[in-house]
């Protein structure tokens, strides 16, 4: 890790007592640049900070730089002393256009500060990024400013060194500068010799690559031939160390449509592999690329350039690698180190050990090979500065001997270290710096008019939950509040529940108050972003532009991927179990990591992810011969790329005929369910029809069964009657005859 990175002098720190410190704008190797304030003249302006890392630190929060002793104190005060030397010359550069202007130097803190204009554009690395190819003459116009600027710095006894798109600077005016000089030899000694060479792949010219080598005016004009060759075909140059065993450069002429023969000639010419081959001078290449013909000079490869010097000193140049400000080191890879690395002795049982650092492991594995030993892989690191899978460190030096058949042991690097970005939306800007600062990255701050409570961050730059490197810049955008705010009275708060925070605002702006997002909880049925609960509750009466506090969802529960690259696997199994993930494995041979180990994972380190999610593993199947271990390599990295589409694929077809099944499951159920609530509303409607028949026929019996005993009734009553009559009439009739 470069150890600047935690170093920097913090917000608001005054130096030379009229600067002041606002924002760092970069870190590399060998010191940081900062965005700064200037009090006296009230204008900003950029600093640059001597800080080498390996040789000098500071603790955090304080302004001193403590140097290390011994050599690396030694380096330190050398190149301090080259700092301010080189930093006297570019000051007289100042009414150069083409160079950025030096305003200032001065030492303070046990180092030097460098006070230069603050550029306002981008870099050419940034619009190559953006558009790919540059048209010819756009090329032509950026390209003349930078030979220009090369010509006024050479003549000042200087050479820039790392001309590469990170160093040419647009600025928003149209006008073109260089910037960044001289980084890679502030630390140049007598007694090491280890950090005198920057080297960028494609860019750097081959005498650079040497700690001895051949340096001049022609080794920037490689440089900025280089650039021009990216501009025009959107394709960077082969290594120049590559193209000296096998040159594979197709001339500009055939890779770019309308370049004209004398203009290709004229780059290619710069672009010699050997110094006494190439245009000399700046002045030269300018005139090269405005002439109407120019004749292509030949390269002159002589055996004594190559073929006298050691082949493990070939691949060991890269040992003199230094990281520049801003920038990586790179060094040849690939055929061209393949091509060069036998440098075993036959006769003898030990060989020497090639220099693997900074070099890619497949690389590094067939060096290996070549030379008669193995590499062994021990570990990964974050690094800011080597790229992703290629080695940082080795157990045994360039150049040391070991047995034939021999292990090396290397760390490799896992690239710069990723983060999650947070979701800041909605909190006050302290609680925004602390979540960001806590991820490592950079923030910048504007404002805007928003529903949200002035202060609070209504949007940010980089998606939440997003992987980015850490150190990556983030702009976050505060809310201003409303422009208005002269309107008095009250309203009612709305329901926010189950609403996303924009649906949310826009209803606050129309109500005349603000939101602002008091907290975040998981959640399995509210989906992520959307309102859980608020306070005041809806319907609540309050003061135009009083605040309505939201608790919003996060979704379903998440865990961070732990790290289990060169992990046994069983281990690495539980560790992403234990985190509530699935684990699938392929297994793979490997020339390098020990067999059982996890090679690659996948999604990385730190990844957020629900709880079942899977993870994949490659696992190392142990060693097989290097060719036979490539190709299965890919095959199995190809087969398990289609197995894993196959089992994708299935998934999603068995979750369709799940869902497919279910739905005609539910919709069966509910016909049945329909159909036997008819038939049970038939039975019933059946069965109360005959209660009714029933009752009908119950009741006609009854009044059937009422008339005929009243019938009875009748009869008996008129049968009593005339027996009565009877008895009467015999009475009188015995009266009259006895009387």
């Amino acid at each position: 890790m470069n150890e600047t990175e935690n170093y920097h002098l913090v917000r608001g720190t005054i130096l030379h007592d009229r600067y002041r410190i606002e924002e760092v704008l970069g870190m590399g190797g060998f010191g940081i640049t900062y965005s700064v304030i200037d009090e006296k003249l009230q204008q900003k302006v950029a600093i640059k900070e001597y800080l080498q890392g390996e040789t000098a630190t500071r603790v955090p929060g304080t302004k001193e730089v403590i140097i290390y002793d011994g050599e690396a104190g030694e380096q330190f005060r050398a190149g301090r002393e080259k700092f301010i030397e080189e930093s006297e010359k570019l000051a007289n550069l100042r009414s150069e256009q083409e160079v950025v202007h030096i305003f200032d130097y001065f030492e303070e803190n046990n180092t030097a500060y460098i006070v230069m204009e603050l550029l306002i554009g981008e870099t050419l690395r940034e619009r190559m990024n953006r558009v790919h190819r540059i048209p010819v003459q756009e090329a032509i116009q950026i390209l003349i400013p930078v030979l220009n600027g090369l010509e006024k710095v050479h003549a000042q006894g200087l050479l820039h060194r790392d001309i590469a798109p990170d160093n040419i600077f647009l600025l928003s005016s149209g006008e073109v500068k260089l910037f960044d000089f001289g980084a890679s030899r502030y630390a140049v000694t007598q007694k090491s010799r280890s950090l005198t060479v920057q080297v960028k792949s494609g860019y750097t010219p081959v005498e650079q690559y040497q700690s001895h080598g051949n340096q001049g005016t022609w080794t920037d004009v490689y440089a900025a031939a280089a650039v021009f060759y990216h501009m025009v075909t959107g394709e960077i140059p082969p290594d120049s160390m590559e193209r000296m065993t096998a040159d594979t450069l197709v001339p500009l002429s055939k890779k770019a449509v309308g370049v004209r023969e004398s203009l290709s000639n004229a780059v290619m010419n710069a672009l010699n592999v050997f110094p006494e081959n190439r245009t000399p001078t700046a002045e030269m290449f300018r005139n090269e690329i405005c002439a109407e013909e120019v004749k292509r000079r030949a390269e002159e490869k002589k055996k004594e350039d190559i073929g006298k010097m050691p082949l493990w000193q070939k691949c060991a140049v890269a040992g003199a690698i230094a990281i520049a400000l801003g920038g990586a080191a790179y060094v040849a890879s690939g055929a061209g180190i393949r091509d060069i690395a036998r440098f075993s002795n036959p006769a003898s049982s030990a060989v020497r050990v090639p220099n693997f650092v900074n070099i890619d492991l497949s690389a590094a594995e067939a060096m290996a090979k070549d030379t008669g030993i193995r590499i062994n892989v021990v570990s990964k690191k974050y690094s800011n500065e080597i790229l992703r899978n290629r080695i940082i460190e080795q157990n045994v030096g360039s150049g040391e001997e070991v047995p034939a058949e021999g292990t090396v042991d290397v760390v490799v690097s896992a690239g710069i270290q990723p983060t999650n970005v947070p979701d800041v939306t909605g909190i006050p800007k302290d609680d925004a710096l602390s979540a960001l600062g806590a991820a490592d990255l950079i923030a910048s701050f504007s404002e805007e008019y928003s529903y949200f409570k002035p202060g609070i961050v209504m949007g940010q730059s980089l998606e939440a939950g997003s992987m980015v490197d850490t150190g990556s810049e983030i702009s976050v955008t505060l809310s201003g509040g409303y422009q208005d705010v002269s309107l008095k009275g009250q309203g009612t708060v709305g329901d926010f529940t189950g609403r996303f925070l924009d649906e949310a605002g826009q209803q606050a702006q129309q109500d005349h108050y603000y939101i602002e997002r008091s907290g975040l909880e998981y959640s399995d049925t509210v989906p992520r972003g959307a309102v859980i609960r608020q306070e005041p509750a809806a319907n609540a009466t309050i003061d135009y532009y009083d605040v309505v506090r939201l608790v919003v969802s996060d979704g379903r529960e998440r865990t961070k991927v732990p790290s289990v690259e060169l992990t046994e696997q069983s281990a690495a199994r539980q560790l992403l179990e234990d985190a509530g993930l699935t684990v699938e494995i392929t297994e793979i041979s490997s020339e390098s990591v020990a067999k059982g180990l996890v090679m690659v994972q996948d999604p990385v380190a730190d990844t957020e992810l629900e709880k079942g999610s899977v993870v994949h593993l490659t696992v190392s199947g142990g060693t097989l011969a290097n060719v036979a271990a490539t190709e299965q390599r890919q095959a199995a990295q190809s087969q398990a790329a289609q197995q894993q589409a196959a089992q994708q694929q299935a998934a999603q077809q068995q979750a369709a005929q799940q869902k497919a099944a279910q739905q005609q499951a539910a919709q069966q159920q509910a016909a049945q369910q329909k159909a036997a609530q008819q038939q049970a509303a038939q039975q019933q409607a059946a069965q109360q029809k005959a209660a009714q028949q029933q009752a009908a026929q119950q009741k006609a019996a009854q009044q059937q069964a009422a008339q005929q005993q009243a019938a009875q009734q009748q009869t008996a009553k008129q049968q009593n009657k005339g027996g009565a009559e009877a008895a009467v009439s015999d009475d009188a009739f015995a009266k009259l005859m006895g009387g």
